[in-house]
């Protein structure tokens, strides 16, 4: 996930249609502002791993 962007208007989505979405899964945080325009849409980010986790586990 980079941004967020296609998560947001996904999540807006399923609110239309009467779902209650509060979080989100993502495998990789790429750490480029998604996490904080989902949190301005009310959502949680459960990132799997950050890009900063990855980069230092292939510098070890």
């Amino acid at each position: 996930m980079t941004s967020g962007g296609q998560i947001g208007l996904s999540a807006q989505d399923l609110r239309a249609l009467g779902a209650t979405v509060t979080d989100v899964l993502c495998v990789i945080d790429r750490e480029a502002g998604g996490q904080a325009n989902l949190e301005a849409e009310g959502l949680k980010l459960h990132p799997l791993f950050t890009m900063s986790e990855l980069q230092q586990a292939a510098a070890e």
